[in-house]
């Protein structure tokens, strides 16, 4: 992944910034990529170009 890749999330107050920690490609029906890690993390889940799989991009919230 892009060094950069830090995605800030707001809904009104306060905003959070995540650092991408993996992204995955995964079948549509692997729903374990959604269980609870018990930590500060962020799931977004889009289809791949082709719309077969899923990609999945994981981000753990950044120290501020």
């Amino acid at each position: 992944h892009h060094p950069d890749m830090r995605p800030k999330f707001s809904v009104l107050d306060p905003t959070y910034t995540y650092t991408v920690s993996k992204i995955d490609i995964v079948e549509p029906e692997d729903t374990w990529i959604l269980q609870d890690y018990g930590d500060d993390r962020i799931t977004i889940v889009t289809c791949t170009d082709d719309g077969e799989r899923r990609m999945v991009v994981t981000g753990m919230k950044a120290e501020e």
